[in-house]
């Protein structure tokens, strides 16, 4: 029986629970996210997913079972239907509900990392000069604004408990409050890993540096 999850998620929803996410060709084989499937049973999954019949060789369709979605899903779901994002919270099992600030709109969210969300925002009132209107700022994990998105240009997911982020066209770093804990003064910088982070200069020619955290106390 070939079965199918719910569809129509954002490039920032999280997989549900292994419970909600599964189905079978007519053959008995398992099919998960990732896993190896022929075209016949992946062209059937996604023709069935889309309500479109005919489409794929009767032989790799055995029927239809739709699995049940729990309230939570439904909730996120609706919420997309209605222009606004979020994500899946796999851990607790709820969908979270992303809200942009006045003036904004959320154009793509990240995926939790150290408990921050990634988002890229652009403002509603659009200008026609203004060649970069993307703006970044970050969710806390249950969807509430932490850094708005009026002070940086860019940045980068949260590493170590920092995050690169560019401002005037200098990067630096922030910690999880907002806080500019290496002011922007780089052309580029890499997260930081085991304590340490690389950075170009601002100048052509000079050597490039590696950063360290200073442990608070």
């Amino acid at each position: 029986m070939l079965t199918k999850s719910p569809l129509g998620l954002s490039p920032a929803w999280e997989l549900p629970p292994p419970d909600l996410w599964w189905w079978t060709t007519p053959h008995g084989n398992m099919i998960r996210p990732q896993a190896p499937t022929s075209r016949a049973e992946a062209a059937a999954f996604l023709c069935q997913a889309a309500r479109r019949d005919g489409l794929v060789p009767t032989e790799a369709v055995a029927g239809y079972r739709y699995l049940p979605q729990s309230a939570e899903l439904k909730k996120l779901l609706l919420a997309q239907t209605q222009g606004q994002q979020g994500w899946f919270d796999t851990q607790r099992e709820r969908a979270v509900i992303a809200t942009a600030p006045p003036g904004w709109r959320i154009t793509k969210l990240g995926k939790p990392s150290e408990n921050r969300v990634l988002a890229l925002f652009e403002p509603l009132a659009l200008l026609e000069h203004d060649e970069n209107i993307s703006r970044s700022g970050f969710f806390d994990v249950d969807g509430k604004l932490v850094i708005p998105p009026d002070q940086f240009q860019e940045a980068g997911d949260f590493s170590e408990g920092l995050a690169s982020v560019k401002q005037a066209g200098m990067s630096g770093f922030i910690d999880a409050s907002g806080k500019r804990v290496i002011p922007p003064q780089f052309r580029e910088v890499k997260p930081f890993r085991e304590g340490l982070a690389a950075a170009r200069p601002q100048e052509d020619g000079q050597s490039g540096a590696l950063l360290t955290k200073l442990e608070p106390g």
